[in-house]
């Protein structure tokens, strides 16, 4: 009994265990040379602790990473991140790099009460094969970010630098949830044939 007990204590644990689900990090650099604070942050950090992959009806690779925390504050302390990015065919051999155009990636943020989104317009993105079915990647993208307010709605254009990594596994079912979630009204990519 206590062997039966114990293995299902192991096998919880390692299903359970940070990177079963994948992971990400962004960084949000601004290209702004007007002003530079003393004190603000030179980057911001964004964390997914979940990011998978799937393949879509043409064969394209698609990633989308989410990740969220709990806080005691409730809802003023709460961080929900959603990303996605879509790609074209994976790799063939080890390696490939993507050209990022307007459609490859999408992000939303919500920090407390504040909510921003970005969407890329130039940059790179590399894919690695990870293991069996796993991906790991890095990119740098150029994006515009917007921020939404209760009385203008989103407004703002700044220019910005997202770069990052991550490493996926395959669920299509969970990443299509995420990729559904950045592509909420203004942010939703061309239907393509």
């Amino acid at each position: 009994m206590k062997i039966v007990v114990s293995m299902s204590c192991l096998a919880f644990a390692l299903l359970t265990a940070p990177g079963c689900s994948g992971s990400g990090r962004i960084y949000c650099i601004t290209t702004s040379v007007k002003k530079l604070s003393q004190r603000g942050p030179l980057f911001v950090e964004m964390s997914a602790d979940r990011c998978h992959h799937w393949l879509d009806e043409a064969g394209r690779l698609r990633i989308a990473m989410s990740g969220e925390n709990t806080s005691i504050i409730g809802d003023a302390g709460k961080r929900v991140l959603n990303a996605s990015l879509v790609l074209g065919l994976p790799p063939q051999d080890n390696a490939r790099n993507y050209h990022v155009t307007r459609d490859t990636l999408r992000v939303r943020l919500r920090k407390g009460y504040n909510h921003q989104r970005w969407a890329s317009y130039g940059g790179i993105v590399a894919v690695w094969k990870h293991g069996a079915k796993g991906y790991r990647g890095r990119f740098r993208v150029r994006a515009n970010q917007q921020s939404f307010l209760i009385t203008t709605g989103w407004t703002g254009n700044q220019r910005v630098i997202l770069t990052g990594e991550f490493t996926s596994t395959e669920d299509p079912a969970r990443g299509r949830l995420i990729l559904e979630r950045t592509e909420s009204p203004g942010m939703e990519r061309p239907i393509e044939p």
